[in-house]
């Protein structure tokens, strides 16, 4: 089930480790940099630029606690707007191309 939500996420235009990172947010709820990065194996600096990327998306929601940044999911409805716009630069390419 994890991985066809990965790929699902991989369709709205993430990258493997966004769709990694965005996939496991919606498991665990909010989440620190640090455990991320230790669970999904990925390094602990690429963990933060994804994320913010992700945060650009409106994936995620980055807050900080006690003086600790932590990222917590945002609905997965959000992901329709990007496979939208995805969808919408094809065609507009489409019709550039022909």
């Amino acid at each position: 089930m994890d991985e066809r939500l990965e790929l699902l996420f991989r369709h709205a235009g993430l990258s493997e480790k966004q769709a990694k990172l965005y996939r496991m947010l919606l498991t665990d709820g909010q989440e620190r940099v640090s455990t991320l990065s230790r669970k999904t194996g990925i390094k602990r600096g690429n963990t933060y630029a994804l994320l913010r990327d992700l945060r650009v998306r409106g994936l995620v929601t980055e807050f900080e606690k006690d003086n600790i940044v932590y990222f917590r999911p945002e609905p997965p409805e959000r992901l329709l707007a990007l496979i939208e716009a995805r969808k919408k630069d094809a065609t507009i390419a489409g019709e550039l191309a022909a």
